[in-house]
């Protein structure tokens, strides 16, 4: 929202920066994790059980109490 809200060419050059940076960086961060088979974007069923299984590892996983 800030990009439309400022009124300096710099400020705004520089926000658009940061966001074409972001959506670049998130999209190798995505292709890197549907490649690896970690995020299944086009198979909602599949995300679920991957996303259950991660959860019963975390769940496994020592604690300071244990």
């Amino acid at each position: 929202m800030a990009i439309t809200e400022t009124a300096s060419p710099e400020i705004h050059r520089t926000l658009k920066e940061q966001m074409d940076e972001a959506i670049e960086a998130h999209h190798k961060i995505a292709t890197y994790m549907i490649e690896n088979e970690m995020y299944h974007a086009y198979d909602i069923k599949e995300q679920i059980k991957h996303d259950l299984k991660k959860a019963d590892v975390a769940l496994e996983m020592p604690t300071e109490n244990n």
